[in-house]
């Protein structure tokens, strides 16, 4: 008898207790994605530049190859959490032909860094990097 209702005791602690920690609301909100475009031009427009490699990487530090659709101009749009302070993201070119590029890193529409890359020697890589 004593067992049965410490048993039942216990199991309605239980019961309690699952109620209120099964209820409690999320007081703190996700945070919203945030768009990152990386845009890429040749200037002045060299006819037929092709790529040899584009990567963006992004704000965790994972590099994403792109291999499709290789234009001039090129643009790339990424949806990611909010960076953290001093995270990095980066947008690296290389082209078949010397040339000049143009890169911007662009964060939920605004222009965040601009930059350029003179292509002396097909081996060299264009590269912008911007820090948050």
């Amino acid at each position: 008898m004593k067992t049965t209702t410490f048993l039942r005791t216990a199991l309605a602690i239980s019961a309690v207790a699952l109620v209120f920690t099964s209820c409690k609301k999320d007081d703190e909100p996700k945070p919203k994605p945030v768009e990152i475009t990386y845009v890429i031009k040749n200037n002045p427009e060299v006819k037929d530049l092709k790529f040899t490699s584009l990567t963006v990487s992004g704000h965790k530090g994972q590099d994403s190859t792109i291999s499709k659709d290789l234009k001039f101009p090129m643009t790339i749009k990424v949806k990611r959490s909010k960076p953290a302070k001093k995270s990095t993201v980066a947008i690296k070119a290389k082209v078949d032909k010397v040339s000049k590029l143009e890169f911007e890193i662009l964060m939920d529409g605004k222009s965040v860094k601009k930059g350029g890359a003179d292509i002396k020697d097909i081996k060299t890589e264009g590269k912008l990097e911007h820090t948050f």
